[in-house]
């Protein structure tokens, strides 16, 4: 990946926004993205892998709907003949009936703009806009990004977590400039 995209990610603090590659494989997380999910959103971590997990189905309450979407856009946007996308849907057909029957219907679209339904710690869950754009390259990433309009509950949960953020940075800079610790990027 461009070095580029991850510097333009992390000066986009206003925004929880995460890049992946065709295969949901996330590649880069900014701090509000990372944030927001509690974490759970990370470098490396596989969106259908997580999304077909007990976990998930115990914490998403659209769960359905995510799954279905999730494996449309697995489709959309993957290459056929890339080993990693037939080692998920390999992993995935033998561990998940859901899966194999979504899979088997051979939906296929893009998910580029909706809400989603997202829990944020002390706010529950909260409807977030999300947008997706394709990023140029063979490797065929998406640059996901999450806004919610002002005056909504997650509007009000992200500018929560948005100060949290801050105030935090600010805290490691006060310690830095105490310690005489220069900053490790």
């Amino acid at each position: 990946m461009d070095a580029g995209l991850g510097v333009m990610l992390n000066q986009w603090t206003n925004t929880p926004t995460y890049i992946m590659d065709g295969n949901q494989d996330v590649v880069i997380v900014n701090p509000l993205a990372s944030a927001m999910s509690g974490g759970g959103l990370a470098s490396g971590v596989n969106i259908p892998l997580t999304v077909f997990s007990d976990a998930a189905r115990a914490a998403f309450e659209d769960w359905e709907e995510t799954a279905e979407r999730t494996v449309a856009t697995l489709r959309f946007n993957s290459d056929p003949e890339d080993v990693r996308l037939q080692e998920i849907v390999g992993t995935l057909s033998i561990r998940d009936p859901e899966f194999r029957r979504l899979w088997a219907r051979h939906d296929a679209r893009p998910h580029h703009i909706g809400e989603i339904r997202q829990y944020v710690d002390g706010h529950g869950f909260v409807s977030l806009q999300c947008q997706t754009l394709l990023v140029p390259g063979p490797r065929r990433h998406v640059l996901v990004a999450f806004h919610a309009a002002p005056g909504t509950p997650g509007n009000d949960a992200l500018e929560t977590l948005r100060a949290e953020l801050a105030r935090n940075e600010s805290v490691r800079e006060e310690s830095r400039s105490l310690t005489g610790t220069p900053e490790v990027a």
